[in-house]
Order: C-alpha cells, then sequence, then structure tokens
C-alpha cells in the first residue's frame, strides 16, 4: 500500500471575508503536502454517482489525518480537486480514502 502513495498532493482549506463591494472573496491557503494514491473512478462508478447526482471523478488515498474535512480541496500537478467525500478505512486512523472530483486548472 505505501508504495501506491507516488504522488505528491497539496491540500488546501478556504478562508474568506467580505469585499468593500460587500461580497464574498474566498481564498484558499495550503495545509499540507502528502503523499497520496490517485486512482481515476471507473466508468461504471461514475455511471452510479450519476444516478445519486454525485460528481467523483478519482478516489485517493492518503496517511490519515484528523484534520481534513469534505470542505477542502487538494491540488495535484496543474488540476485543482475538490473533496466530496472522505472515509476513515475500518475506523484505524491509519488511512483516509477520499473521493473527489476535478474542479481544472490551478488558479
Amino acid at each position: 500500500m505505501i508504495s501506491d502513495l507516488r504522488h505528491r498532493i497539496t491540500l488546501q482549506k478556504a478562508s474568506g471575508g467580505r469585499t468593500a463591494s460587500g461580497g464574498r472573496e474566498t481564498a484558499w491557503n495550503d495545509v499540507a503536502t502528502v503523499s497520496a494514491a490517485i486512482k481515476p473512478a471507473s466508468s461504471f462508478e461514475r455511471a452510479q454517482r450519476a444516478g445519486l447526482n454525485l460528481k467523483t471523478t478519482h478516489k485517493i488515498t492518503i496517511r490519515y489525518r484528523d484534520d481534513v474535512d469534505a470542505g477542502m480541496r487538494f491540488k495535484f500537478r496543474d488540476k485543482v480537486f475538490e473533496i466530496d467525500g472522505l472515509l476513515n478505512r475500518d475506523e484505524e486512523n491509519r488511512w483516509l480514502d477520499l473521493t473527489a472530483y476535478e474542479l481544472g486548472g490551478t488558479g
């Protein structure tokens, strides 16, 4: 399993406030850069999720961290992914399985 963690991703958390014109502004702050296993969701899984109105395009596994939540995102190379689900595998605090969907290029 550890050998599958060959990609480096940067976890990000949103922070924001009001602009001078009264709108909302969101900034993404780096939380940590970690090793990850990244696998595209199969077409069958995508079709199942489409029926449930879920957007998942990728499955990601990282070492367990207690500071990751579904409101976060991560950067991988020139792409950004929104985390839409997470699971503490077997509730052992060893592995964290994430589902995410691709937003596009980094900004």
